[in-house]
């Protein structure tokens, strides 16, 4: 039997109920934001008292929440000694914490693929700034063990456990290094079912998908309905930088990314989805979220500020998230869509992963396979190596170490 429930545009503007039966005992009203860059054109108004000039009128919807929370996704740090990884290195200063705060959030979540750009110090720093400004933080920590801490807030007499889970990226923790609390379906299930054993509620925040692409991809799909079916009373995923759609879950509601919340890292000409995105509010009592709705804003780029849409421009824009929620509850769209995706990113894949030079990428994109580079059966080996589970795992340990001897060197 299918469980998913349809998503149409005019319940999105709306919000719509999800319990089918009001219930008893406290509510509460939680708000939560995407991805939120610290530095850059932010930077010195978080830093310096004004967090107004960023988010204006988006903090009448803060205020009007019981418990708000974003996606930091940079450390907050004085130290500038970038680790070795893929794509850029963020920070911001360390004073941003009190602006976050200022601007109406209790909490930031730090299970994100940047957290630590900066290295322990990095991750170190910003549990600090935020814990001398007042903020909460969730998913990330000084090692393994402390990542995985649950969050455990009382709100209106409610006890909400929040979970913060990263794709496994550069940023994760280790036994022995800080970072992010990274997906692992067997530790990340019996963290969710302790948090239900010890609270009224339980909300998983999932820092995952490919960059850019507005749909989840199939396995992303079955982690986040894993949760749901876990325990989880609510999934809430950022990481793309564009928007996507939603669905529910055995009554659970699953939201795959809520896009840039603000991010001056890359201006959004030439992608319109990275200057637009929805902060997610959910109505909230015991064992349930019983409504749902979206809060549609758009990033001004010659002001670096947030703004909420016009009513016309809201309405638009909910019907795209209604169309890419159709998408996500048609498994045979979906699936089209990501073949789509593989298509258009061969060259790019296999240039990484064969380690091609420029001018056999170029004969790549005529149709020329590099047969110099590998032969088919070299090929099927290196596919196993990535599709097997403990071949997988041999390949990461050895790659890990590889890095720590680059990084000591």
């Amino acid at each position: 039997m299918d469980t998913l429930q349809p998503v149409s545009a005019s319940r999105l503007q709306a919000g719509f109920e999800l319990a089918a039966e009001a219930g008893s005992g406290p509510t509460a009203r939680l708000l939560f934001a995407g991805d939120l860059f610290a530095g850059g054109r932010a930077e010195a108004p978080l830093k310096d008292g004004a967090a107004h000039l960023l988010w204006g009128e988006l903090m009448e919807e803060t205020s009007q929440h019981d418990f708000c929370v974003a996606n930091l996704e940079c450390p907050l740090t004085d130290t500038d000694a970038p680790i070795l990884k893929s794509g850029p290195a963020f920070r911001a200063d360390p004073q941003c914490a009190q602006g976050i705060l200022a601007g109406g959030f209790d909490t930031v979540s730090m299970a994100n693929n940047h957290i630590r750009d900066m290295g322990d110090a990095g991750v170190v720093d910003t549990l600090a700034a935020c814990e001398r400004a007042g903020l909460r933080t969730v998913g990330a920590g000084r090692n393994l063990e402390d990542a995985a801490k649950t969050l455990f807030v009382t709100v209106n007499g409610l006890r909400v456990a929040i979970l913060a889970i990263a794709e496994n990226e550069f940023s994760v923790a280790t036994e022995s290094s800080a970072g992010a609390w990274p997906l692992d379906l067997a530790d990340n299930f019996r963290q969710i079912r302790a948090a239900k054993e010890q609270a009224d509620l339980v909300l998983v925040i999932f820092h995952g998908g490919v960059e850019y692409y507005p749909l989840p991809t199939p396995a992303m799909t079955k982690t986040c309905r894993f949760f749901a079916e876990a325990g989880a009373d609510g999934v809430i995923c950022h990481h793309i930088h564009v928007p996507s759609g939603l669905e529910v879950h055995h009554g659970v509601p699953i939201v795959y990314g809520m896009g840039n919340f603000l991010f001056d890292r890359w201006p959004p000409e030439g992608n319109a989805g990275r200057s637009t995105g929805y902060m997610v509010s959910l109505d909230v009592r015991r064992g349930a979220v019983t409504k749902l709705q979206l809060i549609p804003y758009f990033q001004t780029q010659d002001e670096c500020r947030a703004r909420l849409m016009d009513a016309s421009a809201a309405a638009a824009f909910l019907t795209h998230i209604a169309d890419l929620s159709a998408t996500i509850a048609d498994k045979d769209a979906l699936q089209r869509e990501f073949d789509g995706l593989a298509a258009s990113k061969r060259t790019q894949c296999l240039t990484s992963v064969l380690s091609l030079g420029r001018i056999e990428r170029r004969l790549l994109k005529t149709g020329v396979w590099p047969f110099w580079r590998t032969s088919p059966l070299q090929f099927a080996k290196l596919l196993n190596q990535f599709s097997c589970e403990s071949h997988r795992e041999l390949v990461l340990s050895v790659l890990r170490s590889e890095i720590v001897k680059r990084r000591s060197s």
